[in-house]
């Protein structure tokens, strides 16, 4: 039986988002910086948690019930926040990101998912990038 390893970039990640489990299957990992960082943050219990949550809040409109539900302070994992960014955003995920990550909004991108989706994935993708 053969040693499986597999070099992992940023591009291949973000490409592969939402079939990570399949991509990242190797028994060894050569990564990039942003890669290594992206990996180290992943927390599949966040990701269970997440399910829960989105349940509890599907009707909810209200950003402060929203902050105050059981779970909402468990969610601090970039790398989560942004593989449901990119593959089935909702705006509790635009919330959180905004809220946790410090994410400046301006007036005109209230209310604007599409804008503030694509703000906060790049928020992500460059905090991985800089390492701040």
């Amino acid at each position: 039986m053969g040693f499986n390893k597999k070099y992992i970039k940023k591009s291949g990640i973000l490409e592969n988002i939402s079939n990570l489990e399949t991509y990242l299957k190797a028994d060894m990992f050569i990564m990039d910086y942003w890669s290594s960082r992206f990996c180290n943050d992943l927390n599949p219990k966040e990701r269970k948690l997440r399910e829960k949550f989105n349940e509890d809040t599907m009707c909810v409109s209200s950003p402060s019930t929203i902050t105050k539900h059981k779970y909402y302070e468990k969610f601090n994992s970039r790398s989560e926040m942004l593989i449901n960014l990119m593959t089935n955003p909702q705006w509790t995920d635009i919330l959180i990101s905004i809220d946790k990550f410090k994410i400046p909004v301006k007036e005109d991108e209230r209310g604007r998912m599409d804008i503030l989706k694509e703000k906060a994935i790049k928020h992500i993708i460059d905090y991985y990038e800089c390492g701040s």
